[in-house]
């Protein structure tokens, strides 16, 4: 791959600014920015490791896994000291005579801001579940799949003989990223559907396919959520007339048709003899059916309604409640490793540092919790007395939020989750204010208290009204 011998990434590696520029500096380079450096074409430059088809999808699998790595390595040497506790728990601490933190606290292994951890991806899942909340229910669920024949990226792949699509996975990335945010801004100033109010994405990769994107769109009460009578005026399974029409007529006979098969095709995918396994051609109907679902239980078979027919059954094993449960301890940096799959496709999506999730509106995370028992962050061999003696640390969402109210007027009128409509949280001063452009708000979602907690979830039920 690299036959002039060029070195790889060293930590020694630093980053310069331009000549010249104001306040130029020495920065360290991260692994992440010298591959990401390395994975661009330049003009007037032979590059022999982007035509090295599937050994190119070999590298960059191989480096985002080292990349992947040394930020584990990181969490796991460098943030081993990083505790939590509760204050009163400190305050007890203190009473006993402990002067550290030594054995005192929880250690944190895998925060929410590690992209792709459990803890990250169950934080995006609460802030989906309160936008539900203040939204309701999405009007729209749309699957946006990435394809190889778009033109831009047929485009860049002709001076390059015999490398095909998927041996450029970071074309690939790069032009389906762009594709999304083309797609979401048609779907704000465009107004397909009806009057954009807000939407949510996902992306995913799949083990041998191409990346896709799973969107949930919110539209105002003036365009509700479509009924059977009007699924048409949104969802059409015919060709559109190429006398009208011809660019849709492209793109749907080219991209959303099965075939050819059949005796034009015999040498299909689908086809086993004459007969397609996929069952085509098959009935047309004229009105939008919906299906029956029956679902096992424990108590029996529940009928339901859905679109796709499906039938789950899961057997119960009488033995396995009276199984010992053992108690062993969780290491979540190697069940991270151990689980990760990676695939060409999402290999050159991280190390670009493109989303793998995008929201709006945005979600304002709000602390619940009982005087004197919120959590408390500190790092190994500190003194307990400077930590519990620090004011900073002391603050959150809601005890400034009691401040605020109690020296103000202004956000009386606002319960404690509808807050961040008008107010903006700053987490360096620690402090709620006024947002200037109220047309940018944000929603509240407050933290997880489960029901045995008591006098916590009783007042997390408060603060709600």
């Amino acid at each position: 791959m690299f036959f002039f011998g060029e070195p790889g990434f060293h930590p020694d590696l630093k980053l310069v600014d331009a000549p010249g520029s104001p306040g130029s500096r020495v920065r360290k380079m991260t692994m992440n920015m010298f591959y990401c450096y390395q994975l661009h074409d330049r003009l007037n430059s032979y590059s022999l490791m982007m035509r090295l088809g599937r050994l190119l999808q070999q590298y960059v699998v191989t480096v985002y896994y080292s990349i992947e790595l040394d930020r584990m390595d990181y969490i796991r040497k460098k943030q081993k000291d990083i505790r939590k506790y509760y204050l009163s728990g400190l305050y007890d601490a203190i009473s006993r005579g402990d002067q550290t933190d030594s054995g005192v606290g929880s250690k944190t292994i895998l925060s929410a801001s590690f992209i792709g951890g459990p803890h990250y991806m169950y934080s995006h899942y609460l802030d989906a579940l309160a936008i539900c909340h203040v939204f309701w229910n999405p009007q729209f669920f749309i699957t946006f799949t990435c394809n190889v024949r778009w033109p831009e990226i047929a485009r860049y792949l002709q001076p390059f003989s015999l490398v095909t699509a998927s041996d450029r996975a970071d074309i690939v990335a790069r032009v389906f990223c762009f594709k999304v945010k083309q797609f979401v801004a048609f779907l704000k100033d465009g107004k397909p559907l009806g009057d954009f109010r807000g939407v949510l994405y996902t992306f995913e990769f799949q083990k041998r396919g191409l990346p896709h994107c799973h969107t949930l769109l919110w539209l105002y009460s003036s365009a509700s959520s479509p009924i059977s009578e009007r699924i048409d005026d949104y969802i059409s399974a015919e060709l559109p007339d190429p006398r009208t029409d011809l660019a849709s007529y492209a793109v749907v006979s080219a991209t959303m048709m099965h075939g050819p098969y059949g005796i034009p095709n015999l040498r299909a995918s689908c086809m086993e003899g004459p007969t397609c396994t996929k069952n085509f051609q098959k009935n047309t109907t004229t009105k939008p059916s919906l299906m029956l679902m029956a679902v096992h239980t424990t108590e029996g078979v529940i009928l339901c309604t859905d679109r796709i027919a499906a039938r789950i059954s899961k057997p119960v094993d009488s033995n396995y409640c009276a199984r010992p449960q053992v108690s062993q301890p969780v290491d979540e940096v190697q069940n991270f490793i151990d689980a990760r799959f990676i695939c060409p496709h999402e290999a050159c999506w991280c190390i670009f540092n493109f989303p793998i999730h995008h929201r709006e509106l945005a979600a304002q995370i709000l602390s619940v919790h009982l005087e004197n028992m919120q959590l408390m962050k500190f790092r190994g061999k500190q003194s307990l007395q400077e930590i519990v003696e620090n004011t900073e640390k002391k603050k959150n969402t809601l005890t400034e939020w009691l401040c605020y109210n109690a020296s103000s007027l202004a956000g009386r009128h606002l319960t404690y989750l509808d807050f961040p409509f008008e107010f903006i949280w700053y987490q360096a001063q620690k402090s709620w204010k006024r947002r200037a452009n109220i047309n940018k708000s944000s929603i509240g979602r407050m933290s997880y208290i489960h029901p045995s907690l008591g006098e916590a979830f009783f007042l997390r039920m408060l603060l709600c009204h």
